[in-house]
């Protein structure tokens, strides 16, 4: 029987993990540093970046390209479940795979 290599195939060789969380979300505080964790365990640089409002978007999505990140994971919190779609078209527009 082979392996599982979906996940291997799906996100091969992702190295920056651009990580969309509020500060001012305590859940969201919490779900940072379990992520950190994860990712120091796959040897996988997260790359936090603030969204408090609607209006950090922009610079978020800025700084996930400034950062060559090769994947975008959101945190759940009400500026980014109401952005939902915006999120996911950046995600496409930039071919980055997106997990919220």
């Amino acid at each position: 029987m082979r392996p599982n290599t979906v996940g291997q195939n799906a996100f091969p060789k992702v190295a920056r993990v651009a990580f969309l969380w509020n500060p001012g979300n305590a859940s969201n505080v919490v779900g940072l540093k379990e992520t950190e964790g994860a990712a120091r365990a796959l040897g996988v640089q997260l790359i936090p970046l603030e969204v408090r409002r609607v209006n950090d978007l922009e610079t978020a999505f800025q700084g996930a390209l400034r950062s060559r990140a090769q994947a975008l994971m959101a945190i759940g919190d009400s500026v980014v479940l109401i952005n939902r779609a915006r999120i996911v078209e950046f995600a496409a527009k930039n071919r980055l795979p997106e997990i919220e």
